[in-house]
């Protein structure tokens, strides 16, 4: 490794380090080391036991005892898993897919042991470390061993589960395929085992910790909702209390989950186990909010086609695709609610042909926002995609999955067809897949409307949306209609029963999907559960008190009668034996007895049953005819019984030996979760479960592409990926600022074996590297490479040869590729640019995929961030609250001098800049915030943020020369010449700025670490601002010369924008020569901030609405000025009168005196008559123009009373002076009472 000022260098890390318990089998996997995991375990545990052990008294007795306790179970329950891990190690591979998809359910729950034992160490080497510190936090930690070793305890519990799972099942089988036996006691224990202990403080311990945030965000969300959501439904606030409502009560009372992660867990164990599903649809249905989905629609990808479409339910004609001359008739959906409209949403990027039809425009309703004019359409095109959302069969609309189609429309290019299906359990199987069904074959028959030449088709879909995608091919099969040429699918829902396998356990730690959420959703698009939300009855504080009696009594009576059962019949088991609680029934109907699921009688027959009887397994015995009051297509007498599922026998606390080793027993919950059994056969149909199809029918399918996990950008840091083909053989990829010490690289690079060999090249901006070979054109490819220094590891052969690539062989003979997956850390004395580069000297060229995560650390606010552009998210949300407080003050201000009659067209204008400087922060803080979170961010939130920043520094500039002229202060109206000379020069200012951007994002050389100014178009801009500070030097001086008694106002208004007319160009030319490129991007970003601060706190200053300020430019009021723009020409139409600052009483906002304070006095005083006659003559001369002149108008011509003079004759009245000596009063009526 070599070291010095100005060298940096790497380390490599493969699958084999001295620092990572890890190891390969014998095909090549990665497996745990777990002797090493479970030997630092114990080391770490033993350790702090002998500390504590002897620990003080009082509460730091109490809580090192406790710490004793806890570490204590750890170990126990450390090695009796250490045998059972490791058998599963051993041999969790032979049920991969496949040796390049390492993954399974028994793998999965390993890993998550693994993660558990992983956090555990961690923090007992945290406690070893600190324990000795005064602000150590003794009680703290011991609730957080306590929460790990609870979560350790129900881990090993799963693992026994898994292990009868393993034994008792099938060989290579993951599933068990039987409802009863296994899989019932599976569901069993699920609904007594204690879960909250995986809600609170190890909420998401198997997560990557990015991700952690995101999700004690939604359980904290969740467990509010749930809270206002009981008391909705206890009667306790109105009924018909909308969702949002609901949310919005749940913000003021998230603090205390927030706060006390033990009682979130134990709210969310509550909420997940007993609420039905609809509140499970309230929840999600968040989404779908207007002003989410606004903010949604705002900050995504704009799209010029957004429609939402209605389709009648009309049957039509398909050819059939065996045989073009037989048609297909497809008809409407019938099921539950017979005919209706479909309702789907057309989102395209482009306006294509035929989307502007008549007959399209008939059934649609327009959405969101239009891009630009209305354009000639695009020629339709070649593909199609159709699209079925998520939502576990019962919430969310395409409008919630709005965002990422937008995105898929302008990357694929092409439209996005998405079906709105109706929903469980209003609308149960098959309803939604035969709207979904009908909407892909509308679209097969209308592909003129869609823009679409009918080519190509693909359907795509998550979750619920993935197994619609799945079954409307297999009932375009049996149809006989045109197969989609692709299906994609998310995470789908493949196998809706309660088979017993490694998945079913994995839910019991699931933070989103728990088992028994899952069990509710399939329930309800199976058509067994209620399809009416539970009513409550609004009840007193008496009558809860008498119900919570009553049934505190009927569960004491319950538990004797089962104690005596159980004495009498241990095996017996009754639905009637589970224990509720009084918060339990708070929440449930009035009628404590069972839910009675009652069939609809007016569904209609389906044409689904019938699709299906040729691919039925004939297991279950079909009924021969179906009455009109079936909703069960397949349903026999015993089949339609719903039961609950029984605890373990003798209550939570017993153990239960055939599950668990003796001595051994998993926590249990105080509550039991109400799990259903489904007996129906419909959950076994091929239509519901698509894994359950026979394989005649699947065969038939065209090729499916199933995502199992998100990709990398959701979750890492900056994501670099892309495809290289080229006959060159030295390009450029991509750079990053790594910091010292904790920056690092992961990549995985893929190419043809024959392409071999290839090189990944690393350089740092030390001028002795990547200056001396980027734009080089006189150098080669093999002096690009010898610059490098091989001691510092900067160049990754991607072969075989070297081990530590990470390249593997794969692929058959004739048709191999290398894959290489490996990482490099870099460590340097200062933060260092690196640049990444691919080579193959003397070959024909790179021909690679590749992806690269480059990130920095492992906290939020530095991990995705280049090491420039560290503090600009915490300086942004700096800037934006004090922002928000400036322009707070500008409006209580702006308040203020309305009432006064002294709110200016230039404050307006001062307003404007500083409310749209607020919303330019807004947005450049969720740019950052989206980065930080994933390391891509969205683009156009950056962009906009620049624009508005752009905007409002043209409109305090442009209030600034408008200020130096006078315009507001001393004269109504600029003249024609200088409006002329103002606009040339705002639009020439606004072109260069626009040129500026489209600069930086065309021609700035990615290769290169550039500033905005640092182009011609930046130092236009610095010479147009010099340009405009001589124009406003110019005009302030003049300003003075004609009005000196303004000089209070303009001396320090000239004084102060004076440094900040040469801050921005001098802060250019230091950015451009003197800030080193490793740090420029954060100091800059600091700088302008501060110097549009500086502006802005100056501007509020000195036009404070106070006595006590000198400076306040303002003196004639906003309803004067029409009376000055009406006079005749030469009498003073643009100019205001004279005007000096008095120094005077202020009597306060709620009598304000501004006759001294904005007033000056004539060198003679008129008399009562001279004036009354001139303001007559004025009134006349108004009253020909159409001018209305009020009593106040009157009155601010009227001197201050003066002693009674004997009357003599008057001379004829003075010409009316063009600049009014007359100062201008802001009180009124008193010169009539004068003249009286």
């Amino acid at each position: 490794m070599a070291t010095g000022t100005d060298a940096g260098s790497l380390s490599s890390e493969n699958g084999v380090t001295k620092r990572r318990s890890s190891k390969h089998n014998d095909n090549g996997t990665k497996v745990m080391d777990t002797k090493a995991v479970f030997s630092a375990l114990y080391s770490v545990c033993e350790e702090n036991i002998t500390f504590f052990a002897g620990g003080p008294k009082g509460p730091q007795g109490d809580a090192a005892r406790r710490l004793v306790k806890a570490l204590t179970l750890i170990e126990e329950h450390a090695r009796s898993l250490e045998p059972v891990v490791s058998g599963f190690a051993a041999i969790y591979h032979h049920f991969d897919l496949d040796p390049q998809t390492p993954a399974n359910g028994y793998r999965s729950l390993v890993k998550v042991v693994r993660s558990c034992l992983l956090h555990i160490i961690h923090k007992g080497r945290y406690i070893s470390s600190s324990r000795r510190s005064i602000f150590f936090r003794a009680a703290h930690n011991a609730g957080e061993m306590e929460a790990y070793c609870s979560a350790l305890c129900q881990l090993r519990a799963l693992m026994y589960l898994a292990q009868r799972l393993l034994h008792d099942n099938g060989h290579g089988n993951l599933f068990f395929q039987e409802e009863s036996g296994l899989s019932q006691s599976f569901v069993r224990e699920y609904a007594s085992m204690h879960k909250g202990c995986f809600y609170g403080r190890c909420l998401g311990f198997q997560f990557t910790p990015a991700i952690r945030p995101f999700l004690q965000t939604i359980a904290i969300g969740l467990v509010s909702f749930g809270e206002n959501y009981k008391r909705h439904q206890s009667g306790i606030v109105e009924p018909g209390t909308p969702p949002y409502g609901v949310a919005a009560s749940s913000f003021f009372t998230s603090g205390k989950y927030a706060i006390d992660p033990e009682l979130r867990g134990a709210e969310f164990e509550r909420i997940t186990q007993n609420l039905d599903v609809h509140f499970w649809k309230s929840f999600w249905n968040i989404t779908e909010m207007e002003v989410l989905s606004s903010l949604a629609s705002m900050t995504s990808t704009q799209v010029r086609v957004n429609r939402t479409l209605s389709v009648p339910p009309d049957p039509f004609d398909l050819p059939h695709v065996s045989d073009p001359l037989i048609s297909v008739t497809v008809s409407p959906p019938a099921a539950h609610c017979g005919p209706a409209p479909i309702q789907m949403r057309l989102i395209s990027h482009e306006l294509r042909e035929g989307q502007d039809s008549e007959e399209l425009l008939a059934i649609s309703r327009s959405e969101g926002l239009s891009l630009g004019l209305r354009a000639q359409p695009s020629p339709p095109s070649p593909w199609l995609l159709v699209h079925y959302h998520g939502g576990g069969f019962v919430a969310q609309t395409s409008k919630s999955h709005e965002p990422y189609l937008k995105s898929w429309s302008q990357e694929l290019g092409l439209p996005i067809l998405s079906v709105d299906y109706s929903l469980a359990p209003e609308a149960p199987f098959p309803r939604a897949l035969e709207e979904c069904f009908y909407g892909y074959c509308w679209a097969l028959k209308n592909h003129h409307l869609l823009g679409w030449t009918g080519e190509s088709v693909c359907l795509a879909g998550d979750s619920a949306g993935g197994n619609l995608c799945l079954t409307v091919s297999m009932r375009a099969v049996a149809h006989g209609v045109r197969l989609p040429n692709g299906i994609m699918v998310a995470y789908p829902s493949t196998l809706l029963t309660a088979y017993a396998s490694p998945s079913r356990l994995l839910t019991f730690t699931d933070p989103l999907l728990p088992l028994s959420v899952l069990s509710r959703c399939l329930s309800a698009y199976a058509g067994l559960e209620p399809q009416v939300e539970k009513q409550v009855e609004k009840v007193s504080t008496l009558g809860m008190v008498r119900k919570d009696t009553a049934l505190l009594l009927r569960d004491l009576k319950q538990g004797a009668s089962n104690w005596i059962q159980a004495l009498l019949d241990p095996n017996r088991a009754s639905t009637d034996t589970m224990r509720k609680s009084v918060s339990e029934a708070s929440i449930s109907s009035s009628h404590s007895g069972p839910v009675q699921i009652s069939l609809r009688q007016e569904s209609l027959k389906s044409q689904t049953c019938l699709d299906l009887s040729s691919h039925r397994d004939p297991n279950p015995s079909l009924p021969s005819e179906h009455g009109a009051k079936d909703v069960s297509f397949f349903l026999t007498t015993e089949d339609e019984q719903l039961g609950l599922m029984s605890p373990p026998p003798g209550g939570p606390g017993e153990p239960y030996s055939q599950e668990f080793p003796e001595g051994f027993e998993p926590l249990r919950s105080e509550r039991l979760a109400e799990m259903r059994v489904q007996s129906s056969p419909i959950v076994r149909n091929p239509y519901m479960s698509p894994l359950l199809a026979p394989d005649s029918m699947l065969r038939g399918l065209p090729p499916i592409h199933i995502v199992v996990r998100a990709p990398p950008p959701t979750v890492l840091g900056k994501y670099v990926r892309g495809i290289v083909n080229t006959k060159e053989d030295w390009v450029f990829l991509t750079r990053f600022c790594f910091l010292t010490d904790f920056g690092r690289l992961d990549f995985r690079f893929r190419y043809p074996k024959s392409r071999c060999c290839q090189n990944i090249l690393l350089y740092f901006d030390d001028n002795s590297q990547w200056p001396a070979v980027y734009k080089r054109p006189d150098k080669d490819c093999y002096q690009k490479e010898a610059v490098l220094r091989p001691e510092n590891n900067q160049v990754i052969n991607l072969s075989t040869h070297y081990t530590w690539s990470g390249c593997v062989v794969e692929g058959e003979a004739g048709n191999e590729t290398l894959s290489c997956a490996g990482g490099r850390s870099f460590r340097s004395v200062r933060e260092r640019w690196w640049y990444i580069a691919l080579s193959k000297c003397g070959g024909d060229g790179l021909q690679l995929e590749y992806e690269m995560k480059l990130t920095n650390g492992q906290s939020f606010w530095t991990q995705h961030f280049s090491a420039d552009e560290f503090g600009i998210l915490e300086t942004d949300i700096t800037f934006l609250i004090i922002f928000a407080v400036v322009f707070s003050l500008s409006c209580y201000f702006a308040y203020t001098l309305k009432g006064r009659q002294l709110l200016h067209t230039t404050y307006k204008m001062f307003m404007t800049a500083a409310g749209v400087e607020v919303l330019s922060l807004l947005f450049f803080c969720i740019y950052w915030g989206l980065y930080a979170k994933n390391g891509v961010g969205n683009g156009s939130l950056k962009i906009l943020g620049k624009l508005l920043f752009s905007v409002s520094f043209l409109v305090f500039l442009l209030m600034l020369i408008l200020l130096g002229k006078g315009f507001t202060v001393t004269r109504a109206r600029i003249s024609h010449s200088g409006s002329v000379k103002l606009s040339i020069y705002m639009t020439v200012y606004t072109i260069t700025y626009v040129i500026l951007f489209i600069y930086e994002a065309e021609f700035f050389d990615p290769g290169w670490v550039l500033y905005a100014y640092d182009s011609p178009a930046g130092y236009g801009l610095m010479g147009l601002q010099l340009l405009a500070y001589v124009w406003f030097c110019y005009a302030v001086l003049v300003s003075l010369k004609h009005y000196p008694e303004k000089q209070p106002f303009y001396i320090p208004f000239f004084t102060a924008y004076t440094l900040w007319f040469f801050a921005v160009p001098v802060t250019a030319l230091i950015a451009n020569f003197g800030i080193p490129r490793w740090a420029r991007e954060k100091i800059v970003n600091g700088i302008q901030l501060g110097i549009h601060l500086y502006a802005h706190i100056v501007f509020l200053a000195i036009t404070r609405p106070s006595a006590a300020n000198k400076n306040f430019p303002y003196h004639v009021r906003t309803s004067q000025i029409g009376i000055l723009l009406s006079s005749p020409d030469g009498m003073g139409s643009e100019s205001f009168p004279h005007h000096a600052y008095g120094n005077s009483s202020y009597l306060g906002d709620s009598q304000p005196n501004f006759t001294e304070l904005f007033s000056i006095h004539s060198g003679s005083v008129k008399s009562v008559e001279e004036t009354v006659t001139q303001k007559v003559q004025a009134v006349r001369r108004n009253s020909e123009r159409k001018i209305i002149t009020t009593t106040a108008d009157l009155s601010s011509f009227l001197p201050p009373p003066v002693p009674p003079r004997v009357p003599i004759r008057s001379p004829p009245p003075p010409r009316f002076s063009p600049h009014f000596p007359e100062y201008f009063s802001m009180q009124g009526g008193g010169g009539l009472s004068t003249m009286a």
